[in-house]
């Protein structure tokens, strides 16, 4: 009989190294940094997580100082007013 633990983790491990273990805010960080400003809409539908979850996700990004507004437009898919975001770029320090 196989060690199922052993192949679970080495399946898990496989996972993580190709990428496909990234959690939800890792998606969406990486979608805006691919993708440059996007609405939370586009977000949901570039990486297949749904809007709700997106939401939430979008705003502990905010928070955590990671992601910010960028400008206000009408979403093409939608039609409607929407919020814009991007990636808050580290800004290099001077000594």
């Amino acid at each position: 009989m196989s060690d199922v633990r052993g192949t679970s983790r080495s399946s898990y491990l496989s996972h993580v190294i190709d990428g496909h273990a990234l959690s939800q805010r890792e998606h969406i960080l990486n979608c805006l940094s691919m993708s440059g400003p996007l609405t939370r809409f586009q977000i949901s539908r570039i990486t297949g997580i749904r809007l709700t979850s997106v939401c939430g996700r979008v705003k502990a990004l905010i928070d955590n100082g990671q992601i910010e507004r960028s400008h206000d437009a009408e979403d093409p898919m939608t039609g409607k007013a929407a919020e814009y975001l991007r990636v808050v770029r580290m800004q290099k320090r001077m000594f």
